[in-house]
């Protein structure tokens, strides 16, 4: 290569200097300089959006702690009594579940559990017995779930309860 340049023209060698070091610019501005500049732009946009995110959940926080927890949550010492069956039966009368469900029969080995079934009932109000039977000491160990098209928000469900 240093054979090949020194037989060049003195002019030629001036261009191919130039031309090399036209290249070294180039190089240093896409391989340093542009990744700097972009990364660093991107990085502002980035905290940005997390300060943005930040600021939200700071707002809605004092919100949600002044939310009361519905007063149908108390555990209620006359429904700790009941079988599992019988609670979850009382529980979705307590909450006026409509359209009640199927069927809620006594499941388990030791019948200690229950088998409930909805054909149609809304998502929401569904979780929320839910929720209420796990404060009675109970888990839910098995659930399908299938949306209903023509109700929009209502599901078919069938689940298993068990005791914890």
């Amino acid at each position: 290569m240093k054979e090949w340049y020194l037989r060049q023209t003195p002019r030629d060698r001036l261009i191919v200097l130039g031309v090399a070091a036209l290249a070294v610019v180039c190089l240093i501005y896409v391989l340093l300089w542009h990744p700097l500049v972009t990364g660093s732009a991107s990085a502002k946009r980035a905290i940005e959006t997390k300060q943005e995110n930040l600021a939200f959940i700071q707002r809605a926080v004092p919100a949600l702690q002044n939310q009361a927890a519905p007063s149908s949550a108390q555990i209620d010492p006359n429904l700790q009594q009941l079988e599992a069956y019988q609670l979850v039966n009382a529980l979705v009368n307590r909450q006026r579940l409509q359209p009640p469900p199927d069927r809620i029969e006594p499941a388990g080995s030791d019948r200690q559990g229950a088998r409930v079934q909805f054909s149609a009932v809304p998502f929401d109000e569904l979780v929320k017995v839910l929720a209420e039977i796990e404060l009675y000491g109970y888990t839910i160990s098995t659930m399908t779930l299938t949306r209903q098209p023509r109700a929009p928000g209502a599901v078919s469900a069938r689940f298993n309860v068990e005791p914890i």
